[in-house]
């Protein structure tokens, strides 16, 4: 069995869709959080949840959605630095991301 199936069924129009409606989610959850707090209320741990998720999900879809416009494009032609620079991007921005959640939750 193919066990890079998954990867083989990432399009352009796929991860482009999931990007654009979990940013989608984010802008209106962000929006949601600015008419709390002009509410009145206070924002809690629980609040955050959806816009942390959107954002790990639009991070995610832009990840693939390099990944099938960078590597999978090239399919035999891949060279080892491309993927050592595209697994380096990605954690960088897996690791900016980190930061940025925990920095919200210590400013709770």
């Amino acid at each position: 069995m193919n066990e890079r199936k998954w990867i083989d069924r990432l399009t352009v129009t796929n991860t482009l869709v999931i990007e654009f409606t979990s940013l989608l989610i984010l802008i209106g959850s962000l929006v949601w959080l600015g008419r709390l707090n002009t509410a009145g209320m206070e924002i809690t741990w629980w609040y955050l949840a959806v816009p942390i998720l959107a954002s790990a999900v639009t991070l995610a879809a832009f990840a693939g959605n390099l990944y099938v416009r960078w590597l999978n494009v090239a399919k035999g032609k891949i060279e080892r630095h491309h993927q050592l620079l595209f697994g380096i991007f990605c954690l960088l921005l897996l690791g900016v991301w980190i930061i940025a959640v925990i920095q919200t939750a210590q400013s709770l």
